[in-house]
């Protein structure tokens, strides 16, 4: 029913479904035998392709929802962690692509973009959800890889993003070596970032 409603032109009723979804308990409980078959790659295929933005804000909500409502039950179903960490991170690369003039953004002026707004959010909130039901080694194993290939890819997009990832998930890591290991990864991007300008700069 929900692929049908997301592939219908009128998203009006499609929200509205999505909305009534957002009592994380409820709905895990609701949709429990079919979270990973049905529900997580409808919300997922809903938030980072439906053509209406507030359909996708409200898909990824239900995704964020479900971790909150139900931690351990949803640290359980099969690849949940790294498809709800990909569509944040879907949302935190929609940024303009005028790099030099978002670089050049006073951080107190500028305003977040909504999506990279609502991506960041949606990781401290799954994450902050998941160490309070002592799940976070968990989330945090699936986003290793993610941040990974996010450096290691080298657009500026991908480098945002995984430091904004990176900056979100800091408070939760009570893994001195773990965090050290983030921090060094960010501190190498940087670094790389500042050789590169000097060279452009020659």
């Amino acid at each position: 029913m929900i692929q049908q409603l997301a592939e219908s032109a009128d998203s009006k009723q499609l929200c509205t479904v999505l909305q009534s979804m957002q009592s994380g308990t409820d709905a895990a409980e609701l949709f429990k035998d079919h979270l990973a078959s049905t529900v997580l790659p409808a919300m997922c295929t809903i938030a980072k392709n439906h053509k209406d933005d507030e359909a996708r804000r409200y898909a990824l909500e239900v995704l964020i929802s479900l971790s909150e409502g139900k931690p351990k039950a949803m640290a359980k179903v099969p690849n949940y962690f790294r498809e709800v960490f990909l569509v944040a991170t879907h949302f935190i690369m929609e940024l303009d692509d005028d790099v030099d003039g978002w670089a050049a953004q006073d951080d107190e002026e500028a305003e977040d973009e909504e999506h990279f707004k609502y991506g960041k959010d949606a990781i401290n909130r799954v994450c902050g959800s998941m160490q309070k039901a002592e799940q976070f080694d968990k989330a945090l194993e699936a986003l290793k890889p993610i941040i990974g290939e996010l450096f290691g890819s080298g657009g500026w997009k991908q480098t945002v993003a995984a430091m904004s990832i990176v900056a979100m998930i800091a408070e939760y890591v009570d893994d001195q070596a773990t965090l050290l290991q983030l921090l060094d990864a960010v501190r190498q991007q940087l670094g790389a970032a500042h050789r590169s300008e000097e060279h452009t700069s020659e």
